[in-house]
């Protein structure tokens, strides 16, 4: 595993994460995991000059790296033609395959056959005996290479430029704390119903903010349809796992104390399942890969993240009579303020966000993983404010104009699909650790850091 870097070097340009944002003059909160920093001397100034980009400057190296290793920075590198090798694994027709590697034309490209299908007409081909899974199918392309950087692609993606796409997310490996990167992956160009929501509401697409991956963040994984790894740093996919092996793999490399980048300015285009039946199969299979996942990655995975104050206040203000939530809003505001003595506005603002933070996020994850017990929760009175809240909230930031109404019921079989999955799992590893979450006490929160 890499050793990490004392410093950022002098003259990298570096800008804030789009998770970053200031409260006040002096505290610069998110990051991965989110955490709030208190700015003094130096600091002020430079964070402000980062912004929207700038250049670390003398005396500013180890601040740049401290920023960089929390999240809330975010460098660019400039490299030289970089060595790739480009592995392309399919099962079934090579038409895909084929047509993908005359757009990486002038790369050294590798198809893996998976035990099914025809054998493609490449000059470069692994054919495999029997289907193994895309993890053993990839480690095995992999292995045909040597050169220094290794960029997987599925036979299901387009790219347009791959020049583009292989010195953009190669540029990031000038830091050798960088271990892998993904771009972001859109939907492709089908006008149909399902190509339609897939372009808006893909599970491959994780955003157009790019992030430092980890899983507690905003980005807590990104999907091996297209990802760029080290290849000293590859220790393999998992073949036993034959979905969530991309997420197994870059837990593990986060694990060992790796870097991974999201980086959502420059995309390939993934094309949407061809019926109903496999799409819906599609999300149960991601949801039944939790209970391994969560066997594997105790730490990591967490089907909830909790935090105990900010829970407890919400269902308090969603189960209380109206006359009471103002009470309830008060008296989480003055923990906030106990915690900030010296800035209780800036105190206030980060109750806010948190709290809204905290219920769309809480509101995912019981859509996902425990929408059985939502949906009854709408049954009893006491209860209908609670769950219709947590419907409300889960949809925030996905329907943000009339015409995204139309997706609401897609959105809900999409939840529907991937909850089944998880409940499935559960009952076939006869384990809890899928549905098991994750609570942040107060006294486990993260300390304020100065620097």
């Amino acid at each position: 595993m890499p050793v990490p870097l004392p410093v950022i070097p002098t003259g990298t340009q570096v800008r804030w994460a789009p998770s970053a944002r200031l409260f006040g003059a002096r505290y610069l909160g998110g990051g991965a995991p989110w955490r709030l920093v208190k700015l003094s001397g130096i600091a002020i100034d430079a964070v402000a000059r980062w912004q929207r980009g700038g250049d670390v400057r003398s005396g500013e190296e180890a601040l740049a790296r401290t920023l960089c290793d929390a999240g809330l920075l975010l460098a660019s590198y400039e490299i030289a033609t970089p060595t790739v090798d480009i592995v392309i694994p399919y099962a079934g027709h090579p038409r895909d395959a084929e047509r993908l590697a005359t757009q990486c034309a002038g790369h050294d490209v590798t198809l893996v056959r998976d035990g099914v299908g025809q054998a493609a007409r490449h000059e470069n081909l692994v054919n495999l005996e029997e289907n193994r899974g895309p993890g053993a199918a990839r480690n095995a392309g992999a292995a045909r290479g040597e050169r220094d950087l290794i960029l997987f692609l599925d036979d299901d993606v387009t790219v347009d430029d791959i020049d583009h796409l292989v010195n953009t997310l190669a540029s990031h490996f000038i830091d050798p704390t960088v271990s892998a990167v993904a771009p972001r992956i859109v939907g492709s160009d089908d006008p149909s119903t399902r190509g339609r929501f897939e372009r808006d509401h893909s599970p491959l697409d994780l955003g157009a903010l790019s992030a430092r991956v980890h899983p507690q963040g905003a980005v807590a994984y990104v999907p091996s349809a297209a990802l760029m790894v080290r290849r000293s740093h590859f220790t393999g996919f998992d073949e036993t796992l034959r979905t969530g092996e991309d997420v197994d793999f870059i837990w593990r490399l986060i694990a060992g104390g790796s870097t991974v980048i999201y980086d959502a300015r420059i995309c390939v285009r993934h094309r949407a399942r061809s019926s109903w039946s496999t799409w819906l199969s599609q999300r149960v299979s991601y949801g039944q890969s939790a209970s391994a996942l969560a066997t594997r990655h105790p730490e990591a995975y967490a089907a909830l993240r909790l935090d105990a104050t900010l829970t407890g206040g919400l269902v308090s203000m969603a189960l209380a009579p109206l006359r009471s939530v103002l009470g309830i809003w008060s008296t989480l505001e003055r923990r906030y303020v106990r915690q900030l003595p010296d800035d209780p506005e800036v105190a206030r603002e980060l109750a806010r966000f948190a709290m809204w933070h905290h219920s769309r996020g809480l509101a995912r994850g019981l859509m996902r993983s425990y929408l059985p017990l939502v949906m009854l929760a709408l049954i009893p009175k006491r209860t209908r404010r609670l769950a219709t809240l947590i419907i409300g909230l889960s949809f925030a930031g996905r329907v943000s104009s009339p015409r995204d109404l139309r997706d609401v019921p897609l959105m809900i079989a999409d939840d529907a699909a991937y909850s089944t999955g998880v409940w499935r799992g559960v009952w076939r590893a006869k384990s809890l650790a899928a549905v098991r979450p994750a609570i942040t006490w107060p006294s486990e929160r993260r300390a304020l850091k100065s620097e």
